[in-house]
């Protein structure tokens, strides 16, 4: 049952919250952990009408920003976002396909289309970006938005290699990293697709309110890489030909055999290297397997909170 709706019958029959057994009462805190939710998470947050009464064009700026941001809101709401994704689609098709030899020129640069094609997508993207800002009530609210975080990590390494100069940026030291960095950071447009999809966004918001259960994963899993690579290492290493000749590069071993990956480039061949690798792959799947359930019961509050 909607606990609001439970509210408006207990308020008609004039029933007191304080009636209710422990068991059934309320969490009161459940509406101000939904609005903070929305307001630090990837949930959008509800701005509500009165919070453009206090700007300048309030009621314009309150239709933009229904247009803008909910589909439901009316038919040509519904169309913009249709046609937002379609360019999120296209600009990820576009920077899959110039990685491809067949479709760059003797420079390894991408040919002339898929150029065009990138512009035009990162034009739209900007413009969608601007419009959302102006008609905003909140501007600090929606600049620390991670949904509008990514939209302007996705615009930022465009418009810099655009309008700053290659040989002037080559002057600096380390320039070549920064334009790697930048060039990587065109993947995170990937992540556009959250502001279109309820189960992406819900996923977001798992991750964020799972912090505590992924932290203690992290915490588990390096302990046990920690113990089982150096004890893989004194069992292995005076091997023959042994690939376990530090620390390290048994921790990478550890790694793939507690995630139960298994690339098999690295293979214990005494006893006791042996039982180590049993005990690690054993122990992997019991770390991983803990906080599963809590993180599913996040994801499906998420996707209820979304929708």
């Amino acid at each position: 049952m909607c606990p609001m709706r439970l509210r408006y019958e207990l308020d008609f029959w004039r029933i007191p919250m304080g009636r209710m057994a422990s068991c059934c009462a309320m969490d009161e805190n459940n509406n101000n952990h939904g609005r903070h939710d929305r307001e630090h998470g990837f949930i959008e947050s509800d701005y509500p009408p009165s919070s453009f009464e206090r700007v300048k064009y309030g009621q314009f700026r309150l239709k933009a920003w229904s247009f803008l941001e909910n589909p439901r809101s009316s038919s040509g709401a519904k169309i913009f976002s249709i046609v937002s994704a379609l360019f999120v689609l296209l600009s990820l098709s576009g920077l899959i396909l110039s990685s491809m030899p067949e479709l760059q020129d003797d420079k390894g640069e991408p040919l002339q289309w898929l150029i065009y094609t990138e512009i035009v997508c990162m034009v739209w993207f900007t413009g969608e970006y601007i419009a959302r800002f102006a008609v905003n009530p909140d501007k600090w609210k929606f600049t620390k938005s991670p949904l509008n975080i990514i939209d302007l990590c996705t615009i930022l390494p465009f418009l810099i290699e655009e309008f700053l100069p290659m040989k002037w940026m080559k002057e600096f030291r380390g320039a070549m990293l920064v334009i790697r960095v930048m060039r990587l950071a065109r993947v995170a447009r990937i992540f556009k697709l959250a502001r279109y999809s309820t189960g992406l966004r819900a996923f977001g918001e798992t991750m964020r309110k799972s912090a505590a259960e992924l932290s203690m994963l992290g915490m588990f899993l390096v302990t046990g890489i920690m113990l089982f690579s150096t004890a893989i290492y004194f069992f292995e290493r005076d091997e023959p030909n042994s690939k376990f000749y530090s620390i390290p590069a048994s921790c990478w071993w550890c790694v793939i055999t507690m995630t139960t990956v298994g690339y098999g480039d690295l293979v214990p061949v005494t006893t006791g290297g042996k039982v180590v690798a049993a005990v690690a792959s054993v122990c992997g799947i019991i770390v991983l397997a803990f906080p599963i359930s809590m993180i599913i019961d996040k994801f499906a509050e998420s996707t209820g909170e979304i929708r």
